[in-house]
């Protein structure tokens, strides 16, 4: 959840450095906290935390209408990890 906060406060700072003016109240970046590899299903509220349920309900929205052309994540470095990688299970 770290890098989707940095991210929304990073790249909001920058527009704001810039002079960009969101077009709509409600005009979003659009970094979305999800697992990239989960269908598109709506999420149940979530008593006392609505904002993850409606957040888990827009990433679902664009996967379902929205052709994803990049996705950026954390992949398991073996070179400089303990993490071997798959091939470490076969030797």
């Amino acid at each position: 959840m770290a890098p989707y906060a940095v991210a929304h406060l990073k790249l909001g700072l920058l527009l704001q450095q810039t002079g960009y003016e969101p077009r709509t109240q409600d005009e979003r970046l659009g970094i979305y906290l999800t697992n990239t590899l989960a269908e598109g299903v709506d999420a149940p509220p979530i008593p006392f935390a609505g904002y993850i349920s409606d957040e888990a309900n827009a990433a679902a929205g664009v996967k379902r209408t929205t052709p994803i052309e990049v996705v950026i994540g954390n992949p398991p470095y073996s070179g400089v990890s303990a993490n071997r990688g798959i091939g470490s299970l076969t030797s």
